[in-house]
């Protein structure tokens, strides 16, 4: 089987994303740059494959990863699980209304860009970001959130050719189990 360049950019995508998310589950921020250079390349195969949702989340989980870096090196305490919380019943309540209005929105703006596969696009975008700020901001229920987009993603991937992918969220299923163990 010949691998093509987009392919092999998502292969090198997957491995920077397991070391990045295994780190950061153990609660080790060295896991932020090595973040920050998988959504990079992330963006590129996602747009490549008319994934725009997903494609243009990347831009702002760098952004994040970035920030989360940030954090990490300016703070004593270099675990990121000493400083985990828990969501209030008020956090979860706003999360679930604003995630809903959101994903009803990201379907009509994708569908009007010619997105492929717009639904489900639109739910692992919307979810991404929750989980992504979830996480920046040590709610450790960040690990469910991003159990659920991983399985989105799994299909989203599936349906889209993108097996590297693929393979990278159902390890990252593992991780985000590991990561709510850790965290809680």
């Amino acid at each position: 089987m010949e691998v093509t360049g987009l392919q092999a950019i998502e292969a090198v995508t997957m491995v920077l994303g397991l070391l990045s998310a295994s780190l950061l589950s153990f609660g080790n921020g060295r896991g932020w740059p090595l973040g920050a250079l998988m959504v990079t390349l992330s963006s590129y195969v996602y747009w490549e494959r008319t994934l725009y949702g997903s494609a243009s989340v990347q831009l702002f989980f760098l952004l994040t990863q970035l920030l989360g870096w940030w954090r990490w090196s300016h703070h004593t305490e270099k675990d990121l699980r000493v400083r985990s919380r828990r969501m209030s019943r008020t956090e979860r309540l706003g999360v679930l209304v604003v995630g809903s209005a959101a994903w009803m929105l990201g379907i009509e703006i994708l569908a009007a860009s010619g997105g492929s596969q717009v639904r489900l696009d639109a739910f692992v975008t919307v979810l991404s970001l929750i989980a992504q700020i979830a996480m920046v901001y040590g709610f450790a229920e960040n690990w469910l959130i991003w159990f659920v987009v991983n399985l989105g993603i799994i299909w989203l991937s599936v349906t889209g050719g993108l097996w590297f992918f693929a393979f990278l969220s159902l390890v990252y299923l593992g991780v985000s189990i590991n990561g709510w163990r850790q965290w809680k």
